[in-house]
């Protein structure tokens, strides 16, 4: 769908319009967050970022307690600040919501090609074993590891 119908779509229908200017106004306390941010906050801003707008309390989500705390310690002056630029803000709430990191797929499954003297130590060891779940368990991880390798 090109971009000219999607906007005219978010413009037409009611609900999504509503959509459109919340979110537009939450990119816009975002970018002044940003762009206001003093020297001493440049670290807060890349830790932390606009979440929500509630009952006229923005909501900051920081990523970890101590910007948090930092931000809490900066409300007021926050809130002065947004204020100034007719955003229709009473409150600030700053709240602990860690960013969530994406792991690369290929990262997470890969697996070490164990050396075929371990290999046979294991099916020595494994052999020796009398529990026959605890022994069929162990040959299959092996089998298992061995047929994902090639």
């Amino acid at each position: 769908m090109p971009i000219s119908n999607f906007r005219h779509l978010l413009s037409t229908a009611e609900e999504l319009s509503a959509l459109q200017k919340k979110t537009q106004k939450l990119l816009a306390l975002q970018k002044f967050f940003i762009s206001e941010a003093q020297a001493e906050w440049t670290k807060l801003t890349q830790s932390s970022r606009i979440g929500y707008i509630e009952a006229g309390t923005l909501h900051i989500l920081a990523d970890n307690g101590s910007v948090a705390l930092k931000l809490k310690q900066l409300l007021p002056r926050l809130l002065t600040l947004f204020q100034k630029q007719d955003f229709e803000i009473t409150g600030i709430r700053v709240e602990v919501q860690p960013k969530i990191a994406i792991r690369k797929s290929t990262e997470a499954h890969q697996k070490i090609n164990l050396p075929s003297d371990y290999k046979e130590e294991f099916n020595k060891i494994t052999g020796a074993i009398s529990d026959p779940k605890l022994k069929l368990a162990l040959t299959n991880m092996m089998r298992n590891r061995s047929h994902n390798a090639l």
